[in-house]
């Protein structure tokens, strides 16, 4: 088989153990694979310390710098899972969103 593997964590994405951010599959065709992304910022630090827009913000830029490390971007998306858990302090215990776009 002539498929190739490519694994990448960019520089300016927080460091994940055992996690690789980025798998581009390549071969007969191509296929990328983005790790599920958080509100960390490139120092590891949760964005905005206990601001919820600035923890979805902080996720959604990390997707884009993933999609830059192998030349594509949100026009290049075909499936997004977005899951939001929240502590249950603040009533809800879990809310799982997904939106599907092709």
């Amino acid at each position: 088989m002539s498929d190739k593997l490519r694994f990448c964590n960019p520089e300016t994405m927080a460091k994940i153990p055992g996690c690789s951010q980025v798998v581009e599959m390549t071969g007969p065709g191509r296929i990328v694979v983005i790790a599920g992304q958080l509100g960390l910022d490139s120092s590891g630090k949760f964005a905005g310390s206990g601001d919820f827009r600035a923890q979805v913000v902080q996720a959604f830029e990390n997707l884009k710098i993933a999609l830059a490390a192998v030349g594509a971007n949100f026009e290049h998306v075909v499936k997004l899972e977005r899951v939001v858990q929240m502590h249950h302090s603040c009533g809800i215990s879990a809310m799982g969103l997904r939106m599907l776009r092709g």
